[in-house]
């Protein structure tokens, strides 16, 4: 029998809650995309989520991206590494349909990985493939797959962390690095800098309170020494981010709160205004907004006067090419309605108001990548109905009747990456004990 931690169950009941409102939505020939009514550009100070004037220090209820756990030991011993051998590749779902018939995907017998939640797409050592990363929610370990072996499981001692990132932190064009936030008390965010052969070495930095749980992180030079930084999104800091800059020496600098007057359910930097400054793209799942701060000097934001847009649900966001220019959009899952959205980045700066097409009942999170070769972003989409979905992009800001393979149960995170090296993008999907592998057939 599948189990999770209580904390983990709590929170996926909640999500399905919100989810089932809708159980008879039908979406699997829909490809047509349509305008989201209400989409909004703010010429004043916005009218600030209710939950966004709660005081720093108040723990809200646990949402869709804030899944609970008991506190976590941490370690920086290091490295150990076990081997841990799947069996051979399962059959397709047959209940697979698509709009596009020369896409398939094999999908391989699902990885046994305790509290396997966050997913990232990774250069770990030296050769030409995609790796996997994988955080934890109930075991002190990071979890690795090499695309050299992708049926063994590698590991390294870490504590129990939900957001996870690749950057070549360190800068050397070589092998990525790893960002991990702990959920601890103190939270703290680790900086797993790549030794080789993925070595780590472990530095971090205390998130002040009133952070346990870290729920996002995303990278971008945003004090112009060329150095990456980092905003991390927590749980409990209900009015806003913090600023964590990057050292070429210990790492980590000090985190600094940044007030917002909203806690992001994801943050992203992406240069959307075409200012000097990337700018932080912060959606927020209980007001349905999706709000966009202009980047400044120092690593700060523009709280007064974001651009505001109206996404319902905002579960999972991602930035890909999703039209023909050659901007990065934005795309969104939209959980309690069974919808997803495409925010596209405008020419002459700013995102274009959201249109969204229904891309599955109770879509949990979703990733961009460019799986027939068109240079456009599909979509994958994960649900909580126990389904992938492969969504190909029409090229005419529509999508093709999605393909559809069998997950298991808590289906949470997805990310894409070319794992056995045939230049052809797989899938990988984590379900809260077992990923999920998915090797596009070609």
């Amino acid at each position: 029998m599948h189990r999770v931690s209580v904390g983990l169950q709590a929170a996926l009941y909640s999500l399905a809650g919100a989810a089932c409102f809708n159980p008879t939505a039908s979406d699997e020939t829909s490809s047509t995309t349509t305008d989201t009514t209400g989409a909004t550009t703010s010429t004043s100070s916005p009218t600030l989520p209710t939950t966004g004037s709660s005081p720093a220090g108040t723990t809200d209820e646990p949402t869709a991206d804030l899944p609970t756990t008991s506190d976590a030991t941490t370690s920086t011993s290091d490295t150990t590494t076990t081997t841990i051998t799947t069996a051979e590749t399962t059959t397709a779902d047959p209940s697979t349909t698509t709009g596009d018939g020369e896409l398939q995907f094999i999908p391989r017998s699902p990885l046994q990985v305790p509290g396997a939640l966050d997913l990232a797409t990774v250069r770990l050592d030296d050769d030409t493939l995609d790796d996997l990363a994988i955080s934890s929610m109930t075991a002190s370990d990071l979890t690795y797959v090499f695309g050299t072996s992708i049926d063994m499981l590698h590991s390294f001692p870490a504590g129990k962390s939900f957001p996870l990132l690749a950057a070549d932190a360190d800068a050397d064009g070589k092998r990525d690095d790893l960002l991990l936030g702990y959920d601890a008390s103190p939270s703290s965010l680790h900086l797993l800098r790549n030794q080789g052969d993925a070595t780590f070495e472990d530095l971090s930095t205390v998130l002040p309170a009133p952070c346990v749980r870290p729920v996002s992180i995303d990278a971008a030079d945003l004090d112009g020494d060329d150095q990456l930084d980092y905003v991390v999104a927590c749980a409990e800091y209900a009015t806003g981010v913090y600023f964590v800059p990057g050292d070429p020496d210990i790492g980590l600098s000090p985190a600094v709160p940044v007030e917002l007057g909203i806690r992001p359910t994801f943050v992203h930097l992406l240069d959307v205004f075409g200012g000097p400054q990337p700018d932080l793209v912060a959606p927020y799942l209980d007001t349905g907004k999706l709000l966009v701060f202009e980047g400044k000097a120092g690593g700060s934001f523009a709280i007064m006067n974001p651009l505001v847009l109206d996404v319902l649900a905002a579960a999972g966001t991602d930035l890909g090419r999703i039209d023909s220019d050659d901007l990065t959009d934005v795309a969104v899952s939209q959980l309690a309605t069974d919808q997803c959205s495409i925010l596209l980045h405008l020419l002459g700066g700013g995102l274009a108001p959201p249109q969204s097409f229904t891309c599955g009942p109770m879509v949990r999170d979703l990733a961009l990548g460019d799986f027939n070769g068109d240079e456009l972003a599909d979509i994958a989409t994960i649900h909580l109905d126990l389904k992938l979905r492969i969504h190909v992009n029409n090229g005419d800001g529509t999508f093709a009747a999605p393909l559809l393979y069998a997950i298991g149960s808590s289906a949470w995170r997805v990310t894409v990456g070319d794992y056995n090296g045939d230049d052809a993008l797989d899938i990988a999907a984590s379900t809260l004990d077992e990923v999920y592998l998915f090797l596009q057939d070609v």
